[in-house]
């Protein structure tokens, strides 16, 4: 599934060819005047209603308004509107757990190959690089050196989704303190200048640090979510290992806070039918109330909530995106 059925406008035919008509009769001589007249004013006639063809296009000189250009260090995607059902070209980095997935569309093999290395350089033996990108000359071109420091910012953003498509830019994920949050915005924004950068999705603090008093419980379960998502394979509400190691480190700074509540939300890609994907993101909500309770924080504490497709936290135009989305979010109320 996931597919997507692009309509494409039918190829407007060619105007009918008009009707044989006999402009001279063949015993008048061949130069008289009503045979010229005819010979000129009749092909005039047909160009004026759009049945002799239409004239070729003409080029737009390069650097013209019509004709966006992309310089190399330039991320977003060239202004103007993308034909109707048109996908707009995206450059995207997750990370989950040990692996890195950089996903998405470059311009030529050389950019493709520069992007992985630098996720690899940046990353070390801390996470395996996984390439899903794909090579699209309609993509914007990326600058190698702007984006390898780019890539080293982001390996200080836990569970990080960085998102390129359109000129807008968005980041996500947890940074251990704000230091390391500015550094990620400043890398982006140099690396896809004029691109409209969002930082609403990273959030602050140290996952495996517990919080400090009751106070801090709230943020502390906004991290360790950002940081370790609670998600889930295709169609399924199985937890992963890591999904559960972190609804534990949440139960442990919840349980000594009586009074807290949660909202556990379930979310789904937009893989399916609305009808389904609301039934299954509750399925997910419910299935981690359940694994929280297990863990010993009260069911009366709990409240679910399925979202269905409407929440994405990523894009859906690719496959780690959808992967991303297939999550739930905890927040105390």
């Amino acid at each position: 599934m996931d597919s997507q059925q692009r309509a494409a406008d039918p190829a407007e035919p060619d105007a009918p060819g008009p009707d044989d008509t006999e402009v001279g009769h063949y015993h008048r001589p061949l130069l008289s005047t009503p045979w010229i007249v005819g010979l000129v004013a009749v092909p005039a006639l047909l160009a004026a209603i759009g049945l002799l063809g239409r004239p070729a296009a003409t080029a737009t000189p390069a650097g013209s308004a019509t004709t966006p250009i992309v310089a190399a260090s330039a991320g977003p995607a060239p202004s103007g509107s993308p034909s109707p059902g048109a996908r707009v070209p995206i450059l995207a980095v997750y990370q989950d757990g040990r692996a890195v997935t950089v996903a998405g569309s470059v311009p030529d093999a050389a950019t493709r190959l520069a992007v992985v290395d630098a996720l690899k350089k940046a990353y070390g033996s801390t996470a395996t690089v996984a390439d899903r990108l794909t090579v699209d000359p309609a993509a914007p071109a990326v600058d190698a050196a702007a984006f390898g420091a780019l890539a080293a910012a982001l390996k200080g953003v836990a569970g990080v989704a960085f998102e390129a498509q359109g000129g807008n830019v968005k980041v996500s994920g947890a940074a251990l303190d704000e230091a390391g949050k500015a550094a990620a915005l400043a890398a982006a924004a140099q690396a896809y200048p004029g691109g409209a950068v969002d930082s609403a999705g990273i959030v602050v603090g140290d996952p495996a640090q517990p919080p400090a008093s009751c106070d801090a419980v709230a943020n502390h379960v906004k991290v360790v979510t950002a940081a370790t998502r609670i998600n889930f394979g295709t169609g399924g509400s199985g937890l992963t290992a890591d999904s559960r190691a972190a609804l534990k480190r949440i139960a442990d700074a919840v349980k000594p806070c009586t009074g807290l509540t949660l909202l556990v939300a379930g979310n789904t890609d937009n893989t399916g039918t609305d009808t389904t994907n609301q039934r299954l993101s509750e399925q997910r909500a419910s299935a981690v109330k359940a694994a929280l309770v297990q863990l010993g924080v009260p069911e009366g504490s709990i409240t679910t909530v399925g979202n269905g497709s409407s929440q994405p936290l990523a894009s859906n135009d690719t496959a780690a995106g959808r992967t991303t989305n297939r999550r739930v979010d905890i927040t105390v109320q």
